[in-house]
């Protein structure tokens, strides 16, 4: 399985020099992509339909991040332009850990453009890796920063090997409350005028209710009106509280999901 993450640089400037600090600092421990001299297995790396099957003696020459880089481009589907593109502008490979599983993954830089691939056939692992990278670059995206923000409701797919359709989707998950208030507003919009209208008629039947029953004076009819009021009210009160409730569980399970909101059914994109 793999997955792809897209980053946007604010400035064009040293981008590889920038995107190495950045992958040094987040712990990433990025290595120069392999320079690849021989024409015959290029070509042939970049028609593979599988990964390639080296003996012990050409992997001690080649070393064991160039193997799975290798093994990262031919998890592209090599039908389309992805591959190549992907081999021309491929600049690091990185690696990240998770219990005793490593996850590798394969950095390129093109201009302003930084798209970071990670392959395990371990699907938990995978994702780990995802969500780290995607807090590593959370950090980066402060005016300061070196990064865009993500777009909001940003999607990473997880597509398997030589497949273009994902098998399963993430989506990005802001790491502010405000940023997480629009996307509140923009899932949750029907509860929250539900909640909000809830509480303000349910205010205004118990002040009818009050004033009612005081002016009541004996009168039945005026009376009844008065229980009427205060019988609505207490509904309203009641549906608008668990509304609110169903939104505050809402954001308790949005900090559970953090960075990367995985949506397990298959998705298209």
């Amino acid at each position: 399985m793999r997955t792809l993450l897209t980053l946007e640089l604010r400035d064009a400037a040293n981008a590889e020099e920038t995107v190495l600090d950045w992958l040094t600092r987040a712990r990433f421990r990025p290595v120069p992509f392999p320079a690849i001299s021989d024409k015959e297995f290029l070509f042939k790396l970049l028609q593979a339909t599988e990964a390639p099957n080296f003996d012990e003696e050409e992997l001690s020459i080649l070393g064991i991040a160039r193997d799975h880089c290798y093994r990262i481009l031919t998890s592209i589907p090599g039908e389309e332009e992805e591959r190549r593109n992907a081999f021309t502008t491929a600049r690091y490979i990185v690696t990240e850990r998770w219990h005793s599983i490593e996850i590798w993954g394969m950095v390129c830089v093109n201009h302003t453009s930084v798209t970071i691939r990670w392959r395990q056939g371990n699907v938990t692992a995978l994702e780990r890796a995802t969500e780290n990278t995607v807090k590593a670059a959370w950090k980066e995206m402060s005016s300061d920063g070196i990064f865009l923000p993500f777009a909001p409701a940003e999607v990473i797919s997880v597509k398997e090997p030589n497949h273009t359709s994902a098998a399963y989707a993430g989506v990005i998950i802001p790491p502010k409350y405000r940023a997480r208030w629009k996307k509140l507003v923009s899932d949750k919009d029907m509860e929250l005028w539900l909640a909000l209208l809830a509480h303000a008629f349910a205010l205004l039947g118990l002040i009818l209710s009050y004033h009612l029953e005081i002016a009541a004076g004996g009168n039945p009819k005026i009376a009844w009106w008065g229980s009427f009021f205060d019988r609505v009210s207490t509904t309203l009160l009641m549906t608008g509280m668990i509304t609110a409730l169903n939104i505050f569980f809402y954001l308790k399970d949005m900090d559970r999901k953090f960075p990367i909101d995985w949506r397990y059914e298959s998705v298209h994109r």
